[in-house]
This record gives C-alpha cells, structure tokens and sequence, in this order.
C-alpha cells in the first residue's frame, strides 16, 4: 500500500510538473547581442528585442513575495520587460537579512553563498519570466569590490570576486548580468 501510494505521488508530480513547462521561464527568455549586429534578440528565437527596463536595486533584499509579485505585474502590465535588481543590498546588505531573515553568505564570507537567500532570487527570475521580465542582475555593488562607500569594507579580493562571478554565471546562465553597481 506504501509503494502504491509513493508511485500516486509521483505520477502526480510528473504530471503536475508538465504543466508547470507552458509558462515561460528565464531560460526562455533569454536574450544575446550577435557579434556584428545593432540589436538584442531572443536568443531561441532570434526575434529583436528592446531592452525596456525599470530598476529596483533593493528588491531581492528588502521585500517580501507578495511585495515582489506586485511589482512585477504592476511592471509587465505598464511594458517593461526587463527589472535590473542587485543581489547584494547597497545598504548593509551583507549585515542586515533579507525580509525572511537571510544574509546572501555563509559566515559573511562572499565564497559561501547562502542557499536559502538564493532561493528567492531563484523565485523571483521564474516570477518575472512568467511576467514575460528578465531579470538583469547586478551580482554586487562596486563598494563591496573596493570599499570606502557607507564606510564599506571590501568583502571580494580577486580571488573571491572570481568565485562569486562563476556562481552567479553558473547559476543564472541565461540572465543578463550588468557589471558596475558603481558606488562613489
């Protein structure tokens, strides 16, 4: 009976899950510039693309899902198409958590990303997309790459700047990054 009842609820999720594949995910979205052409364009189907964008550098870190939601709907109803965001908060954003208690690192160290910090980026990109948004983000502001900011002390050394690139490169392979973040 305990079999049968483990194969229901897979089958279940198997089926449920197919119909989560109809909705658009970042991966879909996905944007690229050619290497001799003037415009962006989707790139599984090449179709151009105007980059429509509005910004809310402290989404990811001060609001909540529903907060979050809002926005977006409000934003895809209103045109934009692109949200650029920033992972790491310009204002005490690796001291003070998240809405849900989460600090982007493991013992304020930039090579231990926290996952559960994460996981509400990893939502908000599939809430986005299901919008028809990007998110473009922002993987740090420039004062936590040289400090002197806020009387900000630099977390990343070359090193540590590298690691955090391949994670969020890896992580959110189809996402438009915007290096800078600059902060004077």
């Amino acid at each position: 009976m305990k079999a049968q009842a483990v194969s229901a609820a897979v089958l279940a999720a198997a089926c449920l899950s197919g119909l989560a594949v109809s909705e658009p995910t970042w991966h879909d979205l996905a944007i690229t510039a050619p290497r001799h052409g003037r415009y962006l364009h989707r790139t599984a189907s090449e179709d151009a693309f105007f980059w429509q964008a509005d910004t809310a550098w402290e989404m990811l870190h001060r609001l909540n899902k529903t907060s979050i939601d809002f926005y977006l709907r409000s934003r895809a109803e209103q045109g934009f198409n692109v949200v650029q965001t920033v992972i790491i908060s310009e204002l005490n954003g690796t001291t003070r958590p998240n809405f849900y208690g989460d600090l982007p690192f493991n013992n304020s160290d930039p090579t231990q990303p926290n996952e559960e910090y994460f996981e509400l980026v990893d939502w908000a990109s599939e809430l986005a997309a299901s919008y028809g948004i990007l998110l473009a983000l922002v993987p740090t502001w420039g004062m936590y790459v040289s400090g002197g900011y806020h009387d900000t002390e630099s977390i990343f050394n070359e090193s540590s700047a590298r690691q955090w690139g391949q994670y969020i490169g890896a992580r959110y392979p189809g996402l438009p990054k915007i290096l800078g973040g600059d902060t004077d």
